[in-house]
């Protein structure tokens, strides 16, 4: 299993460069360069909510097989990644994140159930917002 998860990283870091290749490094720089030091906020912008999202889901998770943080926001990363990046209906990066904390001394069923969980709560929190956007 690992061979194969070498073997995709490998491919999957030749197929990054060569589309950077194929498309023009110095356009590429180009294009970045006129957002400059700007994008890094971008970047902070984007890990602030995730952060605190993934503090919720940490305390969904019992205790005793609690792993750190750091893991699950790992794991978020990744599954959020997923759904942008891939056509999954938004749903295949939850079974990703359930399946990069199974790894980590919590229960398969734990590890979805906290998933389904983080993922609901989500959603009413957005609702929560956009009925007040709405009202305001």
């Amino acid at each position: 299993m690992r061979k194969i998860a070498y073997l995709a990283t490998a491919a999957g870091i030749i197929l990054f460069l060569s589309l950077i290749v194929h498309e023009g490094v110095a356009e590429i720089m180009a294009a970045l360069s006129v957002g400059g030091w700007n994008l890094l906020w971008v970047v902070v912008y984007y890990l602030v909510p995730m952060a605190l999202s993934t503090s919720g889901w940490y305390g969904l998770i019992s205790i005793k097989s609690r792993p750190p943080i750091l893991v699950l926001l790992w794991a978020r990363w990744i599954g959020e990644s997923f759904n942008t990046l891939l056509p999954v209906a938004q749903v295949g990066g939850h079974v990703v994140r359930a399946q990069l904390v199974a790894r980590h001394d919590v229960t398969k069923t734990e590890a979805g159930a906290t998933v389904m969980v983080d993922f609901t709560l989500g959603i009413a929190a957005q609702f929560v917002f956009a009925i007040m956007g709405t009202l305001l």
